[in-house]
Order: C-alpha cells, then structure tokens, then sequence
C-alpha cells in the first residue's frame, strides 16, 4: 500500500503562493504582515494572487508580462478606475458576493498601503480612490475574521484563554465532532444563543469566549447544546 503524502501546512501553503508572487510582494508578506495569524496571512496572499492574475490578464498595462514578472513600476500605473473594473468583474463575471469582493478590495489596498507608508516605493493607492463595496447588513449577524475565527477554535479545541474557573471538561462533555472548522465563517447571534453556520448546534458562549474576549456579549445567558 503507497504511502500517503502528508497533508501541506499552512505555513508551507503560504510559501508557494508568495514565491510565485512579484519580488515588490516579499517584504510585505516576510514583516508587514507577520503578527497576523496563519490563516490570515494566507488569505491575503491569495486575495493579492487573485489581483494581481486579473491585472495581468485583463489590465492594459502590461500585457507581455506573467505574474511574477510584474514590478513597481509596473503597480504604478494602476488607477482607481481599474481597481473599479476589478471590483465589478468579480460581481458580474465571477458572481462573487459583496463580502468576497469586499475582502479582496481590502487585501489590495493593504498591499499599497505597506508600499507606501512602509517601504515609501509609492506615493498612491489607486484603491483609496475606487468604489467601495456595501455589505447589506444583516440582523443579529456577526461575522468573525481569520484571526477571530482561529481564537475561537483553540477555545473549543484546547480551552485556550478559559478562566480558572471555566473547566476544560465542560468544554470537551460536547459533542463537537460534527463542526468542521472550516465551516466556521461566522457566528449568528440570536437572543440568548450562539449558532455557527452550517450547524445546527446551539453553544454556551460561556465556554467558547474567555474573559477578554472578542465578542462583547454576556457569557451567561445561553442555552443548552441542541
């Protein structure tokens, strides 16, 4: 029987998608972006990826250039009105939702500015000047980010940030074999309940929040696990 081929870590994911990444891209993974957690670090690098392949393919600028290719010089001639062009691709080509689209607007622009307040290689972030993207806000909604979602998870899994007096036993008694983590991309907030997408289990927030947490919600008013 062949042996199976140990699953890529996240840390190793990172590292191919930014060695295929433009040289002007390096630092900003290597230091601008190295208090983030692993999970973020990897969504912004994909977010920059996915920019960059439409600027290749679809921007005038450039057109003889691959990816890795591209240089500042290159980055400094994209406009706002292109980052629109961007933006409204997404929506009526690759009909991704307004929260997608508002994340990838976000990582560009994080880029740029590390570019220019940082590394002072440019003067101007072409996204500053582009159309922003209205999330419809949704009622009892909250939505966790990358860093969140991760602290969230080493709560459940390792008791990580519990008080003393939140006993780990209590945490692991549940059942939590069925919430796959990466399902967890928010949490929906009912009275007196937590739900995390794409299950129908309700969570004590008491044992999924420490003290200081995130979410500033009261810890003792949630209901049973369904």
């Amino acid at each position: 029987m062949a042996e199976r081929t140990p699953a890529k870590s996240n840390t190793q994911k990172l590292r191919e998608i930014t060695d295929a990444l433009p040289d002007f891209t390096q630092q900003y993974f290597y230091s601008g972006t190295s208090g983030k957690a692993i999970l973020t670090r990897l969504s912004y690098a994909l977010d920059i990826r996915y920019f960059l392949d439409f600027s290749v393919n679809f921007l005038p600028y450039f057109p003889d250039k691959k990816l890795k290719e591209l240089s500042l010089d290159d980055i400094k001639q994209i406009k706002a009105t292109d980052i629109d062009d961007f933006l409204t691709w997404m929506d009526e080509n690759q009909h991704l939702s307004e929260r997608t689209r508002a994340r990838r607007r976000s990582s560009v622009s994080g880029l740029f500015e590390y570019l220019i307040n940082t590394e002072r290689k440019l003067e101007y972030n072409p996204v500053s000047g582009s159309q922003s993207v209205e999330i419809p806000e949704n009622e009892y909604v909250i939505y966790l980010n990358l860093d969140e979602q991760e602290q969230l998870l080493n709560c459940i899994r390792y008791g990580t940030g519990l008080s003393k007096g939140q006993k780990k036993a209590e945490l692991f008694q549940r059942s939590f074999s069925l919430m796959n983590p990466r399902n967890i991309y928010r949490i929906t907030l009912n009275p007196g309940r937590y739900r995390a997408r794409n299950s129908p289990r309700t969570l004590p927030s008491s044992l999924l929040l420490p003290e200081n947490a995130y979410l500033s919600v009261r810890s003792s008013r949630c209901s049973k696990s369904m």
